[in-house]
């Protein structure tokens, strides 16, 4: 799969000086009506771009529309070519300098597994990227016959049309997403500013998310005043991104966030911890492998999962991943990673709690 989406990066790169995310964009939008799916994914996942398909040579295009016919089963599309195309297409141009990687698939997996899934519910990424969470999500809410409302916000608008493609495409449009500057607007919506959006019960009842690990704010959110910045002094986007998921939930709703190691044990952010504490209950730590964003980073990350509360938490579960399914270059491994096994023990620990 990779080396078909990197064929049809290279078509694209050869062959036009148009993006080819919106080339591509615009094959799929061909082959869609094609297969009657959809009219219009083109104009809902790319409102403000011109269509040039048609900038391409009659070869190019047809090899592309083969390729993608071959990897794309139009009559039950899932994401996973999808996903690997989109982020062989985005990721080194559009997010690699900003500390921002699309999440692998297990890794969404996972995250969307350790969900507290219950009817009604509000699940928001403020970070979404190309909506992998979400679409995860869904397909859960979809296997349960649960009834929820997701929401997806993003600064990047070339991360929205992926997100918006898959959206139109495989998830009927059941996700909104926005344009916008989280770290702005949404801080404004968690003051009370009204920004058009009405939730259940005002805010949300799950944040899951991967925000941008680089990247300092200095002076760019000031007046708003953030506490990690005004009272602990940090500045680091990450930092900025964890106060506000806190914000943004409900009372006792679940937080579901990967973060770089160094907030999670790194002794230059324990006041951040002693912080957060204060903040939340942390549920769950799964320490992921360093292998797991190659070869886009080698950042080392953990899953932290928490609820909005003040009252006393119970142990924390604290698990480590050994295999990511990946070697050290980035490319898949012989064997399976163990996100199953991790979100199997989790699931278990969770059930022995209750009883």
């Amino acid at each position: 799969q990779i080396q078909n989406a990197r064929r049809i990066l290279e078509i694209c790169i050869a062959n036009s000086g148009e993006d080819p995310l919106d080339l591509v964009i615009s094959a799929l939008d061909k082959l869609a009506k094609e297969h009657q799916l959809t009219n219009d994914l083109f104009e809902v996942a790319c409102p403000a771009t011109p269509n040039k398909f048609q900038t391409l040579n009659t070869k190019a295009k047809e090899e592309i529309e083969s390729l993608l016919k071959d990897n794309i089963d139009f009559k039950n599309i899932s994401g996973e070519f999808l996903h690997t195309l989109f982020e062989v297409l985005s990721a080194e141009s559009s997010k690699s300098d900003k500390g921002q990687y699309f999440t692998p698939m297990e890794v969404a997996e996972l995250c969307a597994g350790l969900v507290d899934y219950k009817s009604n519910i509000s699940i928001c990424d403020p970070a979404c990227g190309s909506g992998m969470f979400l679409e995860k999500v869904w397909k859960n809410l979809r296997e349960m016959n649960v009834q929820g409302s997701l929401y997806g916000f993003d600064i990047s608008e070339r991360s929205l049309k992926v997100s918006r493609c898959l959206n139109h495409l495989i998830m009927n449009d059941s996700c909104e997403y926005r344009r916008t500057d989280s770290l702005d607007v949404l801080k404004k919506f968690t003051n009370g500013t009204e920004i058009g959006l009405e939730t259940n019960k005002g805010k949300f009842d799950v944040i899951i998310t991967n925000p941008p690990f680089a990247g300092d704010a200095k002076y760019s959110y000031a007046e708003l005043n953030y506490r990690v910045e005004k009272e602990l002094g940090l500045t680091e986007k990450d930092c900025l991104f964890l106060e506000l998921c806190i914000d943004l939930l409900n009372e006792d709703g679940q937080l579901i966030i990967i973060l770089p190691e160094n907030k999670i044990s790194g002794k230059k952010f324990s006041k951040l911890r002693s912080f957060l504490l204060d903040l939340i209950i942390v549920d769950s730590v799964i320490s992921l492998h360093p292998y797991t964003f190659r070869p886009f980073t080698h950042q080392k990350t953990s899953i932290l999962v928490a609820r909005k509360s003040k009252s006393q938490g119970k142990n924390v579960f604290f698990i480590k991943s050994e295999n990511p399914g990946k070697t050290s270059n980035g490319s898949k491994s012989k064997s399976r990673s163990d996100y199953k096994e991790i979100l199997s023990a989790y699931k278990t620990r969770a059930i022995h709690e209750r009883n």
